[in-house]
């Protein structure tokens, strides 16, 4: 990585990233994005592996902030330490294809684009296997000007302030490599879905226990027909279970808070 510096006419990159204990998936990460990376600035919410010996041995800036307020105020933070004139938020089971690089190093060679956010497309890996899906996949908008644009404070699904209109597509792809193992998965989808509904309990939002399960089983659907994993076999029927799992416990777990609410609320 070099210093940001303007000094050969091209726009400056910061890859940020939001970290916790991620020792065995952090090296391939930046080793994707050390062509493209001005600097790297990771914050850490407080892992307990080797995640900032890794992080600082390949020239990271490291940082760590243990108030854990949500994944966007998070994100928040992290880019609060950018210098440079872009940032690419990008998490540490994410790769960057040679597309994705050359095309991040041809909007590097322009003037600032302040107006649109780019967007880049992610294909998801499963235990180490591509999974189908209809399209070209989903499309998140990661690579942005500092200063014009960061990510709202949601806990969870966590999206940049951004309009669709502001929105331009960057040829490449991101690879998600969502998990290692189906525990990993099950694990990593309780966090969120505990999260996601804290978060809604919030805003005031309700469930029925019938509603859960209908949520609950449009999801399979969604997943398995409607996106196209029925095309990948055994795997596609797996995600698509779990995708539907995820939802039930998302909602299960605001109807588990909402029940509590009114108790609390009867006792008074």
């Amino acid at each position: 990585m070099t210093t940001p510096s303007n000094s050969d006419n091209r726009a400056t990159l910061s890859v940020v990233m939001i970290v916790q204990d991620e020792a065995h998936r952090l090296r391939g990460c930046l080793e994707s994005v050390q062509s493209v990376a001005d600097e790297v600035v990771i914050l850490d919410a407080g892992s307990t592996d080797e995640t900032q010996a890794i992080a600082e041995s390949m020239g990271a800036k490291f940082y760590t902030n243990t108030d854990w307020q949500g994944f966007g105020r998070q994100r928040q933070i992290a880019q609060s330490y950018a210098t440079c004139d872009y940032v690419m938020m990008i998490d540490a089971d994410e790769r960057l294809d040679k597309t994705l690089v050359n095309s991040i190093k041809n909007v590097l060679q322009q003037p600032i684009e302040r107006n649109h956010a780019f967007a880049i497309r992610r294909r998801n890996v499963y235990c180490g296997h591509f999974a189908y899906k209809f399209g070209r996949g989903e499309r998140l908008h990661r690579l942005y000007a500092r200063d014009t644009f960061e990510f709202h404070n949601q806990a969870v699904h966590e999206s940049l302030n951004c309009d669709p209109k502001q929105s331009v597509v960057l040829r490449g792809t991101l690879i998600h490599h969502v998990c290692e193992s189906l525990y990993h998965l099950k694990k990593k989808q309780l966090r969120y879905a505990e999260d996601w509904a804290l978060m809604k309990a919030e805003t005031g939002k309700k469930v029925t226990l019938i509603g859960a399960h209908a949520r609950s089983a449009f999801a399979f659907v969604r997943e398995y027909v409607l996106h196209g994993s029925m095309f990948s076999g055994g795997l596609g029927l797996i995600i698509a279970f779990e995708a539907g799992i995820y939802t039930l416990n998302k909602y299960m777990l605001l109807w588990e808070i909402n029940r509590k609410s009114a108790q609390k609320q009867r006792q008074r």
